[in-house]
This record gives structure tokens, sequence and C-alpha cells, in this order.
């Protein structure tokens, strides 16, 4: 029973190990609603910075002809008769609906609160975050927070460019804003040494072998408790090994400098001359 016991929690710890390793490689860690720095196995690569993009004028329309008006780092304000469109809404966001006859005033809406931003790392070749906004302006019919979601992508020969894909699903709006200021300050931190990609590839063949071994010891082989690990008793010996190869090599390097291994006065004492003289 206990070593049916051990197997369960070891095969259980393996499965979450797989599970997570392949997540979080990196993250955008948030600064402020504009900018956010990119870490990743390796350590921090680089800070991703919008705040000069908050002096353009970045705006976009979309297939239904509604414009958008996004508003990096600061929250905008177009006037106290635009709606939530104001800053004591903390607008990102702004959607203006046309008039639709002379007499009508444009809607001026919300979609994007800025102080719900949060990052993630969609690619990191090429350089892809995606921003989340969430608590734009409440819509009474279906009871909801307006959502946003900007793609944000580096691109190097692109100063700012803002494109509007629409709404969908419902009350869930969608950019791109291409951007210089997109790309890390320290670009040339993302090229891995050799070294780091040679530990990469063998941590992840590491989890791979233990895991087929596992799987192939406890449901093939039917073995039980800590023999489930593959070849569980070289690795249990292996650091006995390294000791004993650790001490041997000591045990030359202290030995009398007459009596080493290979040294001239060992060889001739191993050499046998009486053998040597009944031969001749």
């Amino acid at each position: 029973m206990r070593g049916e016991l051990i197997t369960i929690i070891i095969v259980t710890s393996l499965l979450i190990l797989i599970g997570c390793s392949g997540l979080g490689e990196y993250s955008c860690l948030k600064v402020s609603s504009c900018s956010c720095k990119l870490v990743g196995l390796g350590g921090e690569i680089g800070l991703i910075d919008l705040s000069p993009l908050q002096d353009r004028s970045l705006s976009a329309s979309d297939s239904s002809g509604y414009v958008y008006r996004y508003f990096p780092c600061v929250p905008g304000d177009l006037g106290a008769d635009r709606g939530t469109c104001d800053a004591q809404n903390h607008v990102a966001i702004c959607q203006i609906q046309p008039n639709k006859s002379i007499t009508e005033e444009p809607v001026f809406t919300s979609c994007a609160n800025q102080s719900t931003a949060e990052f993630s790392v969609q690619s990191i070749s090429p350089i892809s975050l995606l921003l989340d906004f969430s608590k734009g302006e409440f819509d009474d019919g279906r009871e909801e927070y307006r959502l946003t979601k900007l793609e944000v992508n580096c691109n190097y020969s692109i100063d700012s460019q803002l494109i509007a894909l629409g709404e969908f699903p419902t009350l869930t709006y969608n950019f791109i804003l291409t951007s210089k200021y997109a790309c890390p300050r320290e670009v040339e931190q993302l090229e891995f040494s050799i070294g780091l990609g040679v530990l990469l590839v063998l941590f992840s063949y590491s989890i791979l072998y233990l895991f087929v071994g596992v799987y192939i010891n406890a449901f093939w082989l039917k073995k039980r408790g800590f023999e489930i690990f593959p070849n569980y008793h070289f690795w249990v010996e292996t650091p006995f090994l390294f000791r004993d190869g650790f001490v041997f090599c000591l045990s030359i390097c202290y030995r009398p400098i007459g009596t080493r291994i290979g040294t001239k006065t060992e060889l001739e004492d191993s050499f046998d001359y009486r053998e040597y003289n009944r031969i001749e």
C-alpha cells in the first residue's frame, strides 16, 4: 500500500511539473499602463515602453465605420460633453460613433479603463504582446463592462500604426498596434548563447526521459515505489561513484612522488630484472 501511494505521488508530481514546464517561459511585468519589463529564462530582456506615443494621435476605423482613439499611458479627455471619454473615467480607448444626420451628435463610448492594463507575451520571435483592458463603459442591456484586447507588435521600421479589427465577441474590441516602441530597448539580450541553448535542450530531454521512464515502469513493468524511476539504482549509486572517483584523484595527488602511478621509480620497481636475465 505504501508503494502504491508513493507511485501515485510521484506520477502526479511529474505530470504537474511537465504541464508547467512549458508555461511562463516569458512574461512582461507591468510597470505602468503602457510599459512592462520583458523577462525570460535568462533574466530581464528589456523594457517595452509606449510612452513616446502618448503625444501621437492614434486613431483607426473599423469596417462598421466606428472611429477609435487610443491614449497610451495617460487617460484620454475629449471633454465633459463626450460621454464616458473623459479623464474622470480613465479612458484608454474611446469609440466614436459617427452622427447619422446633421442634427445628431456623435456618440462617445469608453472601451477600456487605463488602470486595468495587463500584459502577456504572445510571441518572442517576433516580439508580440497582448495588452488587455477591462472595465470600459458598462452596458446596461447585457449587464457587462466593455473589454479591449490590443495586440502590440514590435517593428523597428514603423513609428506607430493602429488597426481596428472590430467588435467580436460582443462588447470586446480588438486592435493591433505596431510600433518601434513595442521593441525592448536591450534587444541584443534576446540572442541565446550556446550554453543556454544546451541547458534548455538538456532540461527538455531530462523531463522527457523522466516522464517516459516513469510511465513505462509504472504502467507496463508494474513497478512500485521508487522503483518506477528509470535506472533508479544507477542514479542512487551515482553520487557515491563520484565520491569514490574524487577520493581516488586526491589519493594520487597526495602520494609520495616516487610512488605515483606512471613515474620512473614505480615502473622500475614493477620490472622484474630476474625474469629479464632468465630470458636473455
